[in-house]
Parts: C-alpha cells; structure tokens; sequence
C-alpha cells in the first residue's frame, strides 16, 4: 500500500501583486463561505471519481492556495494513480498543472487527510483511515511513535557504487556483498513479483552500523524494483510487548509492498527459563505472520548475535520461508587495522603505533571491539595532544572497572582473580594456533587437535564463567566458528524411553555446532547398572565428540572426586580429552580482591577495616562445610550493603556525605550462617 503527497502548480493562475493580495484581505469572509461551499460540492464530485477504483485508489484535496495544489493518494497502483492525475484535476476545475508526486509515511499521510478535513474537501479522516484497514494501526503507532521501539522510515536512494561502499565499511562485507551481486545480476523488471527471500542480520550492539547496513541493502533492492515501496516499519520485538497475531497481521497489511524490519530484543538465551518459553511465542506468533505475507512484504530479522537459540526458533517456526543470513565477520590483522584507520579518517585524525597496540593478530574482533579500542584511543589523544590541559586530570576507578569490562574476552580472562591453571590453558592453546601461523611456511604442521576438557572444582569456583570465555576466546581465535556457551545436564541428554538418549544427545551437538557444549555436573551419566540410559549418553558423546571434532569444544565440568568415575566409564572418553583444567579454591586474600570487584561493580567501597574483617570470615569459612567461593564472597557483599543501608536510615540522613553513602564499614559485615545447602548448580560467581 502505497501513500503520496501530490503538488500541483496551475499554469493559467496569474503571479500575485500587492493590489491582489490587499483586495484578497478585504474579501476574506466572503472568500471563506464561498470556499467551503465549493469543497462540499468539489466533495462529492472526488466522492463520484474515486468510486471507479473499487477501493484500490483513493484521491484526496487538501489545499487550494491560489494555484498551488496540495493532494494526498493512497493506492496499490502507482500507475493507475498516475494515469488518472488529469482527471483528478480536472474534477479540481485546473487543465494543466505542473505536478510532482512524492511517497511519504503512515504518519505523513494523516496529517494531510486532517488538513482535508480541516478545509472541508471530507468529512473525517478517520472514515477514509478505516476505509482502507489504517485506523487501528495508527492508533497503535500513535501510542508507539512516542516510544524508541517503533516507527516508519523510507529508502534513501543511492547508486550502486554508493551503496557497496557503505557496505564495505562494515563487517557485514563477506556474506552481504555476495548478496548484492545477486540483487543487481538482473536488470528491473516492470512491475512487483514478490520475493524470492528475505533476511536475517545477526548483530551486535552497534545501532548505527546494523541501521546503515540495512538501508544500503533496501536501497539495492528498491533500486532493482525488488520492493514496490520505499516505506518500512521498524519495531523492537520483545516477549514483554509482544502485539497479538491480529494487530501485528494489519501492521504487515499496510505494508504490502514494502518492508518490515523485525529487531529482537536480545535476552537469556538459555533453554530452560521461563523467557526462552516466552521468547519461543514471541518466534512463532511473528513468523506466522511472515509467513502469510511473504511475498507481499519483505522481512528482516535483526537478531542479536548471541542469541542463536532464537535464530533457531525463528528458523523452526518459519518453515519453508527463504531467508539469508548475514553476519558480521571477525576481522584480524590487516583487516582490523583497516577499519580502524576508517574510523581515524572520519574523525579526521592520523592513526598512530599506539591506537595499534591494542589489537593482537592472533584474535578476531567485532564492530563493537574495534570501536572501543578506537575510543579509548582517540579520547586519549584528545586529552593529552589536541587539550593537553587536561593530560592530568584522573580518571575514576568505576570508570576505569568499566573500560576493563569491555575488553576482549582473553583480556576479561586474565583479569578475574585466581584460575592460575585455566589461565595456563588458555595461554598454550593461544600460543599454539599462533604458531601454526606464524610458522607455516617454516614446516609447522597445520593440524587441529582435540581441544576437549574436563574442568574439575567446587562449587563457585568459576567453572561455568571460564567456559564461557572460552567458547568467545577460541572464537577469536578462529576456532570456533561461533562461540556460544551450550549448556545441558543429565535432563537434556538422557531420554525417557529405549532409543531417545542418543537422537537428545546428537541434538545437543547440533545446537552446539561452531560453540561449547559445556556438559555440568557430568558425573550424574554414570549410573550404578551397565547398559543403562546414561551408558547410552556416554557412549553417544564419545562417538559425536569425534564426529564434530572440527566444530565443537566439548567442556564436561564436576566435583574432582567424581569426574574420575565418569572418566573411567569409557575408555575412548578421556582419549577424546586433551585438558583437564582444575579449579582450586579461592583462599582469603583472593576472596577479599573478588569482593572488591564485586563492590566496585555496585558501587560501594570497602573500607581497610572492612576488608580486614572479611578476611577474618573467609579464613573461616574455607576450613567450613559448603564453601561457596566465589559466590560466597558476592553474597558476603550483598548482605554487607543490605547491612549498610539499615545503617544509614538509622542516622541523620540529610547530613549523610557521599563517601558515607558508598562506604562499606567493618560493622556492615556480618559471619553467614554455616552448613547452609549448597546451591545445586555452578554459574560462575
């Protein structure tokens, strides 16, 4: 559905002079009666021309400034609209006119139907808005234009050149310009088809270049007549908003022939919550509606990158839909020392040895990653070169935490405290795939060996924080193509029935195709009988472990004592595991620098007293049962600020300074009561 603006110019209307106007002054009341007589009869006579397109036309007067003609047109052809502008203006009482006609938004398009009705050419915009199906959709964008979530744009056109170069900017490149080609192998055709695709981007948190990247891609397709309109509607897509299947079915409807892009709001993305449920509504009550208008409106789903489990949900649910997927690649050596000199000729500066000093040719980077090294650069450069001024003016230490928590996740690795023997890990695996480059040509052998794991620890020992980092580290590093964090127990893998166990294992490994399978508390697999259930998980691990090889990391994680009976169950099982990563337990002085971090992280700070009665309460509770670790530590910082604020709301509050407020005292901490259960499962700390 097509809305335009109509501008019309009457050749035969003589230029104004100033006698004119002065006499148009002294007439304007009777000038005003005689003008809404006219548009009451001019009303009928649109009403009476209109009819003969059956619903799929529609011409509306707006203005009649001495000759300067203002329209609105809703249509489903252009061309029938365009045919039929003579008579249009004829039934307007004007011959030859001077026109141009220009595609404008929803929201565009009712601000002229209410200036129609303002000067009397028909009675109420909202009759011609419920004639063509728009009055409940724009009451629903009324209420949501007001909100970032959802609005409607319309297509820059560009040329080809333009629109590859903007492409090439991004690191979209690899998988979009191949797309391109595609779009522009053929010449226009006349007349809209429908579409042979659509898409799905999977982004990362840069607005600006998923906004840019998929503007350069509706403008080539418009440009070859694969969209009928420049308009599209954005709308954020969230399980806490999410529109039902008729509102959203008449969003699509005014839309025919143009484009709907579809952003999902990123999320946990892990299976058994609530919010994957919810999220697995949201995939099908969306994709259903794509799929009944696939070839009328284009869709793009714009997914954030982590959330792979939705990607795959969308897939399931939009069946046969073709879609391409286009992604942000990694971007190293070379590559990455080139965008990042794009981004220096933006802000007009010269690149230096320093902004080069962050990246490390052995990881692969993202828009995101590349961008912040370049404004950690750049706005050092602004403070010690362009204002020297203010070279020693400190920066605080939230900011300073913050900045550290935006780095890569080898650098986020080699900050956390403790995890001497992950560290050592990582460290060889990293050196390793270097060597495989840097030595090639010098007869290194270039193979990939079984990168499997065991991590062994207590619980809070940061196991599952670790895999995670893992999984993004060795996508960095090229070996993963992908980089997620699957995680799955005894309940995801072993079946219910004779013939279940190995088809939800072998799933498993597919979901975790390019990632980690990080397999937690994997001793529960051994049971007491053989030839049981968790024998079949086992064997079936082993044999897809080999299978998926080049693919897929596979993490299995316990308590020390029992890692070593699920070992045993398979002889092929501990072949298969190249690391067996064990995780000690933080002692006190660790503990106190994680609790550091932890209040850092909220805000707070811990005095020397307090600190040192902390220590005093780790020392006691690792020779305890049930030491948390690391989680201990957060809890401890919890229960201290819940401590604090009682605290403070018992003094005088409005004489309370700002260091008070954020100061954590040796009173705040308080001994947890000991022997409490343990939690059942380890997420980090």
């Amino acid at each position: 559905m097509l809305f335009y603006r109509i501008d019309a110019f009457d050749e035969k209307m003589p230029e104004e002079n100033g006698a004119e106007e002065e006499k148009a002054e002294e007439s304007y009341a009777r000038s005003r009666r005689s003008e809404r007589a006219k548009a009451r009869e001019l009303q009928l006579k649109m009403n009476e021309f209109n009819a003969r397109f059956n619903g799929k036309t529609y011409f509306c007067p707006v203005e009649n400034d001495d000759g300067k003609l203002l329209a609105a047109a809703i249509t489903d052809n252009r061309k029938e609209m365009e045919d039929n502008f003579a008579g249009f203006f004829k039934v307007w009482g004007v011959a030859d006119s001077k026109v141009s006609a220009e595609e404008i938004t929803l929201q565009d398009l009712t601000n002229l139907l209410s200036g129609a009705a303002r000067n009397g050419f028909i009675r109420d915009e909202d009759d011609v808005m419920e004639m063509f199906g728009l009055d409940a959709v724009y009451g629903n964008a009324r209420r949501l234009f007001r909100t970032a979530d959802f609005g409607e744009n319309m297509i820059s056109e560009k040329s080809r050149e333009d629109i590859v170069a903007q492409i090439e900017k991004t690191l979209y490149a690899e998988t979009l310009l191949p797309e391109i080609e595609r779009i522009y192998a053929v010449p226009a055709k006349n007349g809209f088809f429908g579409h042979p695709c659509h898409y799905v981007m999977m982004t990362v948190d840069d607005e600006d270049v998923r906004r840019d990247t998929y503007r350069a891609l509706l403008s080539a397709l418009y440009a070859n007549g694969r969209l009928y309109s420049k308009r599209y509607w954005y709308m954020d897509a969230e399980p806490s908003d999410l529109p039902g299947h008729r509102e959203l079915n008449r969003m699509f409807s005014t839309c025919r022939g143009g484009t709907i892009i579809v952003r999902v709001k990123p999320g946990d993305d892990s299976e058994d919550n609530s919010h994957a449920s919810a999220m697995r509504e949201l995939a099908n009550t969306y994709s259903r509606v794509i799929r009944e208008w696939q070839n009328d409106v284009l869709t793009i789903l714009c997914i954030p990158y982590e959330c792979q489990r939705t990607r795959d949900m969308f897939y399931e649910y939009l069946g046969n839909v073709n879609f391409i997927e286009c992604r942000e690649e990694l971007a190293r050596g070379d590559v990455a020392r080139h965008y990042l000199q794009a981004l220096c000729r933006e802000k007009h500066v010269r690149p230096t040895k320093k902004l080069y000093e962050k990246l490390n040719d052995d990881f692969g980077y993202r828009t995101n990653e590349l961008k912040n090294i370049f404004e950690v650069w750049y706005n050092a450069r602004l403070k010690t070169v362009v204002f020297p001024q203010y070279k020693d003016v400190s920066r605080t230490a939230a900011a300073a935490a913050a900045e550290g928590a935006c780095g890569s996740a080898y650098e986020r690795l080699m900050a956390l405290v403790g995890l001497k023997n992950a560290k050592k890990v990582i460290n060889q695996a990293k050196d390793y795939f270097a060597a495989q480059t840097a030595l090639r040509d010098k007869g290194f052998k270039n193979d990939r060996p079984m990168m499997s794991m065991v991590f062994t620890g207590n619980p809070g020992s940061c196991k599952t924080t670790v895999a995670r980092l893992v999984a993004e580290i060795f996508r960095d590093l090229g070996i993963l193509s992908e980089g997620r964090l699957v995680e799955c127990g005894r309940g995801d893998l072993v079946g219910k029935y004779v013939g279940w166990t190995a088809q939800q294992v072998k799933k498993k490994f597919r979901e975790a195709q390019g990632s980690v399978l990080f397999i937690d508390e994997a001793y529960s697999l051994v049971d007491d009988r053989d030839g049981s259930f968790g024998d079949e998980a086992i064997n079936t691990i082993t044999q897809e472990m080999e299978n998926a090889r080049d693919d897929v990391l596979v993490i299995f994680a316990g308590y020390p004592d029992k890692m070593e009976n699920f070992l045993r169950k398979n002889p092929g099982l501990r072949s298969r595991i190249a690391f067996h990563v064990h995780f000690d337990d933080y002692n006190a002085d660790e503990l106190c620098d994680i609790s550091k971090m932890i209040a850092q992280e909220k805000g707070l700070v811990l005095s020397d007293a307090a600190l040192e009665k902390m220590h005093g309460v780790y020392e006691k509770l690792a020779a305890g049962p049930d030491f948390g670790n690391g989680r201990a530590a957060r809890n401890i910082v919890e229960s201290a600020k819940m401590a604090m604020a009682s605290r403070l709301m018992k003094g005088d509050v409005a004489a309370l300074t700002k260091e008070q407020v954020v100061t954590v005292l040796p009173e705040d901490i308080d001994m947890p009561v000991m022997g409490a259960a343990p939690e059942k499962r380890a997420v980090g700390f």
